[in-house]
């Protein structure tokens, strides 16, 4: 008998052979292999893939869903673009934008950066949203911004047209997006600060103060609303100054006579004797109706002189 078949004994006491005790130890599943032998849950090859680092495909977008895609991202660059410079130029961030989508619309139908005049007028139409930008104005602006040393056209130039712009805000601009009316406006704010040397800060400040008294707001003070007013800025009581002195400023102010007081007559009369005092009357227009301010004045001047002629004589 080999040792494979020798015969053993049991628990009961029967004696079997070695082939017969590892019989069911051959037919039972080893440990090692239980994981194989597991059903495969459903996904689990998908989760392995991803660990794999495979990155599964992005659903395809339509087309119109392209379109849009790509519209916004160019929206966004835009105006990442209308941001810096509007920064750079200190202008309001959307008129930055309405500038460079004016500029790209252009780009998109040429096919270029470059213009052509009748084009640049076109341009500047929709920056400005006007219907027409007076010839000499496009004429300097293309010769700036669109031409080289050399008068050959070149790539607009963005920077120099937004400090042309900057430049210009309250002036060209103003008048070519305002109405006849705003347009008079201005051209007479310019004429009246050339004249009296004011800054538009310090002509607004003024200008304030005729429309406070301008009341049915006709853009004249009549008779009744400059009495009003006087009393007001020397913050007088009615009655504090005569009828004769009122009717005498009233004479100083409407130089034509016509009635009312327009706001260039306004602005000469009102720096005459508030100019220097923004926060109340002066000694100029105390002195002009006040007796004793003007005797006191005389009574200095007179001193004055005669110290004068006494450093003369000695």
């Amino acid at each position: 008998m080999s040792v494979g078949q020798r015969p053993l004994q049991g628990a009961s006491g029967a004696r079997r052979s070695v082939g017969e005790i590892l019989q069911p130890l051959e037919r039972r599943p080893s440990k090692d292999n239980s994981a194989a032998q597991l059903p495969i849950r459903k996904g689990s090859k998908e989760k392995e893939g991803a660990a794999a680092g495979e990155v599964a495909a992005a659903p395809e977008l339509s087309e119109e869903e392209q379109k849009k895609k790509a519209a916004k991202e160019a929206d966004e660059a835009l105006s990442m673009r209308a941001m810096n410079l509007a920064k750079r130029h200190r202008l309001e961030f959307l008129e930055v934008k309405v500038m460079l989508r004016s500029l790209e619309a252009h780009n998109v139908k040429t096919g270029g950066l470059t213009f052509s005049f009748p084009d640049f007028q076109k341009f500047l139409c929709g920056v400005f949203d006007v219907h027409k930008v007076p010839d000499d104005v496009a004429m300097q602006l293309h010769r700036s911004t669109c031409k080289d040393g050399k008068g050959e056209l070149k790539d607009f130039a963005v920077d120099e047209f937004l400090d042309w712009y900057m430049m210009n805000m309250f002036t060209l601009v103003a008048k070519l997006r305002g109405d006849a009316k705003q347009v008079a406006s201005i051209e007479l704010t310019q004429e009246l600060c050339d004249k009296h040397g004011l800054k538009p800060a310090d002509l607004d400040k003024v200008k304030k103060q005729f429309d406070k008294f301008d009341e049915d707001g006709s853009g004249e003070i009549e008779q009744d609303e400059f009495q009003a007013m006087i009393y007001n800025l020397v913050q007088a009581k009615p009655g504090d100054i005569s009828d004769d002195r009122i009717k005498s400023f009233w004479r100083e102010i409407d130089r034509d006579g016509s009635g009312s007081v327009d706001f260039a007559e306004f602005v000469e009369w009102y720096l005459k004797y508030f100019g220097d005092n923004s926060s109340g009357p002066t000694e100029s227009f105390y002195a002009s109706f006040a007796p004793q301010k003007q005797r006191q004045t005389a009574l200095i001047n007179a001193a004055i002189a005669d110290a004068e002629s006494m450093m003369t004589a000695a």
